[in-house]
């Protein structure tokens, strides 16, 4: 990139601003999965408790629990990294 006439110092804003705005879009995935998961999380619970359909009781406290579980930490995951 030296050879195009750019110094070293305008090369590295542009690397640095490049990471920002890579870390910004993969921060708001990460929060659209928390609040995601946190809102499954929510609907598994008020299902469980109020129980419509007694035969997919399971489904509701297991399977949507785990579901809302994985998607809290992927969003905390993708957050913090």
């Amino acid at each position: 990139m030296i050879s195009f006439g750019w110094d070293s110092d305008t090369i590295s804003i542009h690397i640095t601003e490049f990471k920002k705005v890579k870390n910004a879009k993969k921060q708001m995935i990460g929060f659209i999965c928390l609040a995601s998961g946190g809102l499954l999380g929510f609907i598994s619970c008020m299902l469980t408790l109020t129980n419509p359909i007694p035969e997919l009781q399971n489904i509701f406290l297991y399977g949507l629990t785990s579901a809302a579980i994985f998607m809290v930490f992927f969003g905390l995951y993708s957050i913090f990294e």
